[in-house]
């Protein structure tokens, strides 16, 4: 059998560990936490550093001033990142899609299965990113959690790694990340 091993670095890679595409993981928080700071990085660092094309689906936010903030902030804007409104109905030709957020769109267990089911097919990879409860778990089921390959859950800035099937351990001080 051979893989394709996406050649993460620095901080990703500590954080991620030896990921084949595709693979598919859930980022949750709580509001202001950090999780979509934490997610436009990663999809600049997949778009600039990897060259990868990313669709980043900011259902929760919307194209509002606040989106186009964190970007600019971020200096995340590339000509390899799409940003939508929703999902649209033919995601052929990007490497990674960003659902920001999953609780936004209504989609429950089946819907996320179905959507790593035509992310193999067509070698995609998908963040998923929920809301997190007043409790600091996230909205909707356990079962979201086993769909996935990687659970990182952001508090306070801090990513922390709650499920890696790739050994990735490590942490990021998302509002200190440059």
């Amino acid at each position: 059998m051979e893989f394709q091993l996406l050649p993460f670095s620095s901080v990703w890679a500590d954080i991620f560990g030896k990921v084949s595409q595709p693979y598919f993981t859930m980022v949750f928080g709580m509001p202001g936490s950090g999780k979509s700071t934490f997610n436009i990085l990663f999809a600049k660092y997949l778009a600039n550093d990897l060259d990868l094309k990313i669709l980043y689906v900011a259902s929760e936010e919307g194209f509002t001033y606040t989106l186009k903030e964190k970007f600019d902030r971020l200096d995340a804007f590339s000509n390899n990142i799409d940003i939508a409104y929703n999902l649209p109905g033919d995601t052929r030709g990007y490497d990674f899609i960003f659902i920001d957020s999953v609780n936004e769109l209504g989609f429950d267990p089946d819907e996320v299965a179905k959507l790593i089911i035509k992310g193999r097919q067509s070698q995609t990879s998908i963040v998923f990113i929920y809301r997190a409860t007043k409790e600091g778990k996230y909205k909707g089921l356990s079962e979201n959690e086993h769909l996935v390959d990687v659970s990182i859950k952001v508090e306070n800035g801090l990513t922390f790694n709650q499920k890696n099937r790739f050994g990735g351990k490590g942490r990021m001080n998302v509002f200190e990340y440059n």
